[in-house]
């Protein structure tokens, strides 16, 4: 990172009174010299029309937490008389850079799937769809953050945090739709699971009064919406239950 130009300022004292320098942090602008308020409106309107950001590797826009921690590098070398090693820095820095990159993509793609998810989905490819949407918006906010990650170490660890998230979300998808299946199955077999305890299709022509009261319930069962990606799982434990019986 350069500075490819250079402009002093001198500033006044602040004040001649050596009570105000003891309180700088308090004192109102009134209490000020006017010719250092004046110099520091100067200073300030020079910075916001003047200078450019800076950029790390002329890459990366020092914001303020970057800046903080270039500060405090220089500052540990200065105090402890070492030379400032601006490969180091920038590699230190890059490092921190991207581990919070990985984690606010990430985070993003975990919010996006709650937010817009309506689980069950209705089917697999609207779950993959919705996946693959909230995973391009992580991704993006990834590359946009992430800096100087050239071996992707780093997104190689974001593409593992999504598609570990990304079987979470399928497993709690899976077992929503089973357990919607099966309630939906208890709700409409209940007639005729009380009809079976009473051996009502034990007497003559039961059993064609058997397979008409199941073909009802599939009928039923499959006209229900948004059952899920385990839709064939409530039919098949229900022929399966009552054939137990």
């Amino acid at each position: 990172m350069y500075f490819n130009t250079r402009k002093c300022f001198v500033f006044d004292p602040p004040s001649a009174d050596k009570k105000v320098l003891q309180r700088m942090d308090e004192v109102s602008e009134k209490e000020l010299s006017s010719s250092f308020v004046d110099q520091c409106h100067k200073f300030c309107e020079y910075i916001y029309k003047n200078v450019e950001v800076k950029l790390l590797d002329d890459i990366k826009p020092v914001s303020g937490e970057i800046l903080g921690q270039l500060v405090y590098k220089y500052t540990e070398a200065i105090t402890s008389s070492t030379a400032v090693c601006m490969e180091d820095t920038v590699m230190s820095i890059s490092e921190m850079e991207n581990k919070a990159a990985v984690l606010e993509a990430t985070e993003h793609y975990e919010k996006r799937m709650r937010e817009r998810g309506q689980f069950p989905t209705e089917t697999l490819e609207e779950f993959i769809e919705l996946s693959a949407q909230c995973e391009e918006e992580a991704l993006q906010i990834f590359i946009g953050k992430s800096f100087n990650d050239l071996k992707l170490i780093f997104h190689a660890q974001f593409m593992r945090n999504i598609e570990k998230r990304k079987r979470e979300f399928s497993e709690m998808n899976e077992v929503k739709s089973r357990k919607y299946c099966n309630q939906l199955i208890k709700k409409h077999s209940r007639d005729h699971e009380k009809a079976l305890q009473r051996g009502l299709y034990s007497k003559p022509g039961g059993y064609l009064k058997f397979q008409e009261d199941m073909a009802l319930i599939e009928e039923r069962y499959n006209s229900e919406p948004r059952k899920g990606v385990e839709v064939g799982i409530g039919i098949t434990k229900l022929k399966a239950f009552f054939a137990l019986k």
